[in-house]
C-alpha cells in the first residue's frame, strides 16, 4: 500500500512541477496569437518540453509544447514541432527545456553557428546582456567548469529565451551537444 501511495505522490508532484513551468512561460512574456499586433516584434516557435524525455523515446504531440515568443527569443538552433513530433531523440531532454534539432543527430548549420557564436560585443545603443559562452572547444559529455566559461554582452532583442547568464548554472552539468570557443550556452546545452 505505501508503494501505491508513493507513486501518486510522484505522480501529483510531476503534474504540479507541468502545471507550475507551464504557468511560467505562459506568464514570461510569450505570444498567445500568431498574429503579431501592430507595431509588435515578429514572433517565431519554440518547442519546449512538458515532461522529462529519454534518448531514444518517440516524441509524442503530448510531450511537448509549441509557443510564439519574439523572434529575437528564438535560439538558432529550435525545433519545429512539426520535425520532432514522431521523431526518436538523440539525446535525453529536461522538462521544460526548449528543444534543439541537435537533440535529433542533426548538427547546426553555418547560418545556425554564426548566429549562437559572439565574436565581438556590437556597437550599439540598444540594451545589452550578460551572457556565458564557451570559453574554449568543447568536447560533447565534457563537464563545464569555470575555465571554460565567459561572460560577454550581446543586444537584449537578439537573446534568446533560455540564454545562461550566470555561470552557477552549469554547476554539475556536463555539454549536451559540444560547443565551439565563443559560441552561447544556452539551457539545452546542458545535459539534463
Amino acid at each position: 500500500m505505501p508503494t501505491r501511495l508513493a507513486h501518486k505522490a510522484s505522480r501529483i508532484a510531476h503534474s504540479t512541477s507541468v502545471i507550475t513551468i507551464s504557468m511560467l512561460i505562459s506568464l514570461s512574456g510569450c505570444a498567445e496569437s500568431s498574429k503579431p499586433k501592430h507595431g509588435s516584434n515578429p514572433t517565431g516557435h519554440i518547442v519546449y518540453a512538458l515532461r522529462d524525455i529519454k534518448k531514444g523515446a518517440e516524441i509524442k504531440a503530448e510531450d511537448v509544447e509549441d509557443k510564439l515568443v519574439d523572434s529575437g527569443s528564438v535560439p538558432a538552433d529550435a525545433a519545429a514541432n512539426s520535425e520532432i513530433v514522431g521523431s526518436k531523440s538523440t539525446e535525453d531532454i529536461g522538462i521544460a527545456q526548449v528543444i534543439s534539432i541537435r537533440d535529433f543527430g542533426k548538427p547546426l548549420s553555418k547560418t545556425m553557428l554564426e548566429k549562437l557564436v559572439i565574436v565581438d560585443v556590437p556597437d550599439t545603443k540598444e540594451e545589452l546582456a550578460s551572457v556565458m559562452v564557451a570559453a574554449k572547444d568543447l568536447e560533447k559529455g565534457a563537464p563545464f567548469t569555470n575555465a571554460d566559461l565567459l561572460t560577454t554582452k550581446m543586444p537584449l532583442s537578439a537573446l534568446p529565451m533560455d540564454a545562461i547568464a550566470d555561470s552557477g548554472a552549469t554547476t554539475g552539468k556536463k555539454c549536451k551537444h559540444g560547443l565551439v570557443k565563443g559560441q552561447l550556452i544556452t539551457q539545452h546545452d546542458l545535459s539534463p
